[in-house]
């Protein structure tokens, strides 16, 4: 079956994702199996749907986006050579392709056969027109037409402020991989050594992240803590500032998708490696976040805000670090002196 692959100059991109998965001994080994042999314009289609990011099979660049394309391989081979009308077993375990008849022949899927079957030594193979995807890869591309947590804080009007601190500490393009090391800086890291670090590419649909969102109106009351030098985000305009803003932003994401109903009474560790408080609210089955200050809590204002890579939560307060409390103090006693 692999060497009529190999010699198929409609097959190439297929002999190429046989290779990058490492299903190249895993075919030429196969017994009794038939082959489902996507052409080269298929996979082409499959490049199309999953959008502007997957320009070829470069672009599966990370060990979840291989495996998925793995299993998308292994959904071809169907465990048998003798077919009949039905639900036919997967290489792909506990997933089954359908099989229709077909006059003479069959279809398999939503696929259209463009070759008759040609008999191997170790099974048969039929050339299709598309690539059939497992529930496993549907899921995936559910995932790449959902918005995304920097996108679902854009569209909301009344995150405007929020908006515009992505944008002032230039996590607006992070802010979808935010939950991942390379935005957050290592303790003995130079800043040039920082910048140069980038995430890899399509993160943000393996590691899900939770933000709590402050609404414009706790922006608002930040900036009236702050005192009249600061009536926006403009002006955190020092790099001293905008590294304080950053690190009061990333005070509000906690690694992996927590939504409401798994909210438990205790700490959760933020991105900025400092502790927010889960605190249960007596006599009810609501929750407020705690910051450093202690005193006043936030109040979840609108919960599980869902988006491809987490959830988002909305609050009526700014969640504040010991370090923009210390900062805040600092300027009150500016004032006083």
């Amino acid at each position: 079956i692999l060497d009529w692959a190999t010699n198929d100059e409609d097959l190439k991109t297929l002999v190429s994702a046989l290779k990058k998965t490492g299903l190249v001994d895993t075919v030429s080994k196969l017994d009794s199996a038939t082959v489902l042999a996507p052409n080269d314009e298929a996979f082409e289609g499959l490049l199309e749907m999953l959008g502007d990011d997957y320009d070829s099979l470069d672009d599966f660049d990370n060990a979840t986006e291989i495996a998925l394309l793995g299993n998308i391989l292994k959904y071809h081979v169907l465990t048998s050579n003798d077919l009949m009308a039905g639900e036919a077993e997967t290489a792909f375990e506990d997933n089954t392709v359908s099989v229709v008849a077909d006059g003479e022949g069959y279809i398999f899927g939503d696929a259209e056969t463009v070759s008759a079957v040609t008999e191997a030594k170790n099974g048969n193979f039929q050339i299709i027109d598309k690539v059939l995807l497992p529930q496993a890869a549907s899921d995936f591309l559910d995932l790449l037409n959902s918005e995304d947590l920097a996108t679902l804080v854009t569209r909301e009007s009344n995150l405007s402020i929020m908006e515009e601190a992505l944008i002032a500490t230039e996590l607006n393009t992070p802010f979808v991989d935010i939950t991942n090391e390379s935005f957050v800086q290592g303790e003995n890291e130079k800043d040039d050594a920082f910048q140069k670090r980038s995430a890899p590419k399509n993160f943000t649909y393996f590691k899900p992240a939770t933000v709590f969102v402050p609404t414009n109106t706790a922006f608002q009351e930040l900036l009236n803590a702050l005192g009249d030098d600061y009536n926006s985000i403009e002006d955190f305009d020092t790099d001293e500032e905008k590294a304080l803003l950053q690190e009061i932003l990333l005070f509000h994401v906690v690694e992996g998708k927590v939504e409401s109903d798994n909210l438990t009474e205790g700490n959760l560790t933020t991105v900025a490696k400092s502790d927010i408080s889960i605190i249960s609210v007596v006599g009810t089955d609501t929750f407020v976040i705690g910051d450093a200050t202690n005193n006043v809590n936030a109040n979840i204002v609108a919960s599980d805000q869902t988006a491809r890579n987490g959830v988002a939560h909305f609050i009526d307060k700014v969640l504040l670090p010991k370090n923009a409390i210390a900062f805040i103090n600092a300027l009150n006693q500016d004032t006083i002196d």
